[in-house]
């Protein structure tokens, strides 16, 4: 019999003899016609090469007629009319196997190519031969074009057995070697009742009744040792009844690269009922033919390839009664032209072998593709064929799957590189190519080497190839360099690929860019720490308004008090003057905080700048040119006159610091102020894309010291300065930065260290009308009065300095400490109570809740609300209402008795 090589193909014995008598150059002359004979009958194509040149000296038969030359034509060339031409199989490339030969016989794929221009694959053995006198290179050819495009071709069938998995009626179970459940088709969900994710990741004996638990394990076992295996189990349904299942199970080789167990199993509990039935009365009529699970025919290839026998599994699998198919013929089952069908009949009956595969169609028209098995025999002087024939059409649908997920690697958006075990880049996908701008070509052969950034030290590779080396997965962010130069963050996950002896053949690493995100996450940390920062700004804001209250109050009392002509007048003066400078320092706090008061009113920008223009040349040297480049009939926005003047104010202080810091004289000295219409928040940075506001862009622009990336991420942080002590408090651009985001406006900055700086405001256009203008403001004759005031606060130094000032401005004025107390009060007194004056944010009960439970024992609407808050955030979290009465902290006393005034006034008309 003839041997089979690892690859389970036959070794021809012609070719072996033709070996041995080469070797044998001193054989009898009869001896070597022999060989010569074997030589000349031989089927694989036979070359006979001399070492030194490498040109063709002898060749067979065989060669002539699988390639269409001539024996003329072939001896004495080299093997460069054979070659297909195409890298790996040029000329050249062949040499390089002549000359491996030398050391050890070869054997490799080859793409051959025929007179007649026909390229095709073979299969090239070569083997030196040495004797005393003489040395040849021996090669033998065998064609198995059709098999490797079959190979090739496999990758496109995998798609559409994936889609055959969930069509097939019989179910399907997909497990690994555990015995886990990794897939189920719908037809197997329907037969036991279960979900799928019922089972995805349940042990296999879920599906097994209490006879047939012990038998799992022992199959698994078989399973994974390669044997194929087709039996009937008795198995459970979720609702507990007992059904029959045929299955038939095989191993197959995951994505992953371990071997799981593939079982197709059909329900079969009526037909094993009767089966048993069966068995009972006709046991004896079961022969290993009939009860073998692979199906099997006997056929008569002379007489019209009748089908003289078939055994059970034949007429389960094409679905025809047994008496219709040992009527039939193999034409009525193999979809293939009679021709071609006949021809192949024909050889499978001169050969002891054969091996086909086929398209068979069953009886309900389903097509299976099939391999099958024929080999001749003779059987009462008749010529008969044995087949055997196995349903590979799950195997093809798996093969298809493989191919589905290598198109998925082509189309991930994740970079795939492979490289081979010392690291050499052997693939890499189009997501790789976009991301590095290296193309397939530029690294296919090279190290990954070429993306180091050399921002990691050698410790951190030399981690990585000790963990993928010892077969873990490494997996870590990584810093790597594009083709152009730019660096880039991915986060990488880097792993080895072994084969089925758990050696290491491949590293293969899956790549994604995450420097946007890096980018996000730095912006969105940057955010949250400044409104945290905000938020503390604004509390401590808050209470400094107190504060302020209480010295610039009693500041005013004393300077009623004293003659204006006296020192102590006068000392009151800056002492007064110092907390009004502490009240603007909080309202650039509160700014920073988004909570300042502000007026906002329809504005026109143009006109803001144009009249701000001169104060801004006494804000910087002569030497400082400004040029205003103000685009015409711009839309209006909604915004607080003088939150704009701070903005630009504090803008162009900055810049003018930034050009005063320029060494070089010869730079230009300009601060250009520009202003223009944004139709869309396509080209703002960090604007929300849902929103399609309208904006007035505001830009200022300086020729400066510029900025480089360390200062530009940190410029809008409160109390961060690149100025000295004594020049700056790091509030200016941070203010800057609240006001226009508590305004749903936008920031940005471009800077280049040595080049300037852009700062751009983009302010939302506004479609309000600007209101009339309001009627003039009652005109107040005296801040005196005599009414009686209820003074609710919870700051004792604020309630002792406002209550001190309105006595001595001849009110009455009870005081109380919290809501609480000024309704004890209330009850108690008995006169009217003409007016309240109550802190909106106070322990117990806010301000709001008093004037609600007070409202019956106090002329309407006379409430004053103050606070040290801002009015508008107090709306926002629902602690007072819109409309009310509000005076903001700190107050001086013209500002609250004028409030004062005009509320007792108003409500006596």
């Amino acid at each position: 019999m003839p041997k089979r090589d690892k690859n389970s193909t036959l070794v021809n014995h012609a070719g072996q003899h033709t070996l041995k008598s080469l070797n044998e150059f001193n054989m009898s002359h009869s001896g070597f016609n022999i060989y010569q004979h074997i030589f000349n009958a031989t089927s694989d194509a036979i070359f006979i090469h001399d070492p030194e040149s490498g040109k063709i000296v002898d060749i067979n038969p065989s060669v002539t007629e699988l390639y269409g030359y001539s024996k003329e034509e072939i001896v004495n060339q080299t093997v460069k009319s054979l070659s297909s031409g195409i890298k790996p199989y040029r000329e050249k490339d062949a040499g390089v196997w002549l000359k491996k030969v030398l050391k050890e016989p070869q054997e490799f794929d080859w793409q051959g190519k025929k007179k007649d221009g026909t390229i095709f694959w073979v299969r090239v053995r070569l083997k030196y031969l040495k004797t005393d006198s003489q040395s040849i290179i021996l090669a033998l050819v065998r064609d198995i074009d059709a098999q490797k495009r079959a190979e090739l071709s496999l990758a496109e069938q995998v798609e559409q057995y994936q889609n055959l998995f969930d069509a097939s009626p019989s179910g399907i179970v997909l497990e690994d070697a555990n015995g886990i459940i990794l897939d189920v088709n719908k037809a197997l969900l329907k037969i036991f009742g279960y979900t799928r994710e019922e089972l995805i990741g349940q042990y296999i004996g879920i599906f097994a009744s209490s006879s047939t638990k012990s038998i799992i394990e022992k199959n698994i076992k078989k399973l994974l040792e390669g044997q194929e295996l087709r039996q009937v189990l008795e198995s459970k349904r979720k609702d507990g009844q007992i059904i029959y299942m045929e299955l038939h199970e095989s191993r197959v080789k995951l994505k992953d690269g371990s071997y799981g167990i593939l079982s197709i199993a059909e329900d079969i509990t009526e037909a094993k009922i009767a089966q048993d039935k069966l068995k009972e009365s006709e046991a004896w009529f079961r022969t290993m033919f009939y009860e073998n699970q692979a199906v099997m025919l006997v056929v008569d290839p002379v007489h019209n390839q009748k089908i003289i026998d078939a055994n059970h599994s034949a007429v389960k699998f094409y679905g025809y009664p047994r008496e219709k198919l040992l009527k039939m013929n193999m034409g009525q089952l193999n979809i293939m032209q009679k021709d071609k069908r006949k021809k192949l009949m024909k050889k499978a009956v001169q050969q002891p072998a054969n091996y086909f595969q086929f398209k068979h169609i069953l009886a309900d028209g389903t097509l299976k593709d099939v391999e099958v098995f024929a080999s001749p025999f003779i059987s009462l002087n008749k010529q008969q064929l044995f087949i055997i024939v196995h349903d590979i059409s799950l195997r093809r649908k798996a093969e298809e799957q493989v191919h589905r997920l290598a198109t998925l690697v082509e189309q991930a958006v994740e970079s795939v590189l492979i490289t081979d075990i010392s690291g050499n880049i052997q693939y890499v996908n189009p997501a790789f190519e976009k991301v590095t701008g290296y193309s397939k070509d530029e690294v296919i052969g090279e190290n990954p080497k070429i993306l180091k950034s050399g921002k990691h030290d050698t410790a951190f590779y030399q981690d990585l190839w000790d963990t993928i080396l010892s077969g873990e997965k490494w997996q870590n962010m990584i810093i790597n360099k594009r083709k152009s130069g730019e660096l880039y963050h991915e986060k990488a996950v880097i792993f080895p690929i072994k084969d089925d002896q758990g050696t290491i053949i491949n590293f293969a690493a899956i790549l994604r860019d995450i420097t946007q995100e890096q980018l996000l996450e730095a912006q969105v940390k940057q955010l949250q720490k400044m409104e945290a920062i905000g938020t503390l700004a604004g509390g401590i804001a808050h209470d400094f308004n107190n504060i302020l209250t209480v010295i610039n109050g009693h500041a005013e009392i004393a300077m009623m008090r004293a003659d204006k002509e006296s020192k102590v007048h006068h000392d009151l003066v800056s002492i007064l003057s110092a907390g009004k400078r502490a009240a603007k320092l909080t309202a650039q706090l509160l700014a920073f905080s988004r909570k300042q008061v502000h007026e906002r009113r329809i504005v026109n920008i143009n006109e803001i700048l144009l009249s701000m223009e001169k104060m801004i040349r006494r804000l910087i040297s002569e030497d400082i040119r400004i040029d205003m480049k103000l685009e015409n009939d711009l839309p209006k926005i909604n915004a607080d006159e003088a939150q704009i003047e701070q903005i630009i104010m504090n803008l162009i202080i900055n810049a003018r610091d930034a050009i005063n810091e320029v060494q070089n004289k010869d730079r230009p000295r300009l601060i250009t102020i520009l202003t223009r219409f944004i139709q869309t928040t396509d080209s703002i940075p960090m604007a929300n894309k849902d929103l399609m506001t309208q904006y007035i862009a505001i830009e200022v622009r300086d020729t400066g010291i510029g900025m480089n990336m360390e200062v530009r991420n940190r410029i809008f942080e409160p109390f961060f300065t690149t100025k000295a002590i004594s020049k700056g408090t790091g509030l200016g651009l941070s203010t800057v930065y609240g006001i226009v985001k508590q305004n749903a406006g936008h920031i940005t900055v471009e800077s280049i260290a040595n080049q300037g700086s852009v700062f751009t405001i983009y302010w939302p256009v506004t479609n309000q009308k600007e209101k009339a203008e309001s009627e003039s403001e009652i005109i107040l004759n005296t801040l005196h009065g005599s009414e009686s005031i209820l003074l609710v606060e919870d700051d004792e130094a604020v309630a002792g300095f406002t209550s001190d000032a309105l006595k001595e401005l001849g009110y009455t004025v009870i005081s109380a400490k919290n809501g609480n107390e000024a309704i004890k009060l209330l009850n108690k007194i008995e006169y009217q109570i003409d007016l309240v004056v109550t802190d909106i944010i106070m322990p117990e009960m806010n301000g709001n809740e008093l004037a609600s439970k007070i409202k019956d024992r106090i002329p309407s609407n006379r409430v004053l609300f103050v606070s040290g808050y801002p009015f508008s955030a107090l709306v926002k979290e629902g602690a007072v209402e819109e409309g009310v009465q509000f005076l903001q902290k700190p107050y001086s006393i013209h500002d609250l008795v004028r409030k004062i005034r005009i509320i007792l006034e108003e409500a006596s008309e």
